[in-house]
């Protein structure tokens, strides 16, 4: 069973990076054009408990970068205290930032805890991230502080 959660990292690692060009960075968050979590609603992560799209038509420019909200209430919410449901270490892969990488993610792939928004790139990567949470995410502060991530 290692061996197989190993080689579904691994992939789930390497096959994003090859599409990686298509992508940019703005600012301290990840984004694909300027917009952050690919359009995802970053307020439904914790009122619904699950990752929604949002709507253009309810969207918010913070450092830089264009957020969408499903609704009106979400982006009141928002606009009141953003740093409450932005994703953690700039919404790069949480995993990735515990090993030093700032890597695409997939905003279906999240996790809640304590209070807090972490995004992974792939399935087997959400797997190991929920294994200990708490490990990696000293980890991936002390690389994110540190400025000691490589952007991929």
């Amino acid at each position: 069973m290692k061996k197989l959660i190993k080689l579904a990292l691994s992939l789930s690692i390497i096959i994003p990076l090859l599409f990686i060009s298509a992508q940019s960075y703005a600012g301290k968050f990840y984004s694909i054009e300027g917009v952050a979590i690919e359009g995802y609603d970053p307020v439904s992560y914790f009122t619904e408990n699950k990752a929604q799209v949002g709507n253009i038509e309810f969207s918010y420019e913070w450092h830089n970068v264009t957020w969408h909200f499903t609704s009106k209430v979400h982006l009141q919410l928002f606009i009141k205290s953003p740093e409450k449901y932005v994703p953690q270490f700039g919404g790069y892969c949480a995993l990735g930032a515990a090993h030093n990488g700032a890597v695409p993610t997939d905003p279906e792939i999240f996790t809640l805890h304590k209070g807090k928004l972490y995004l992974n790139m792939a399935p087997p990567v959400g797997v190991t991230w929920r294994l200990n949470p708490d490990f990696h995410i000293k980890r991936a502060s002390k690389a994110w502080t540190s400025g000691k991530i490589e952007f991929y």
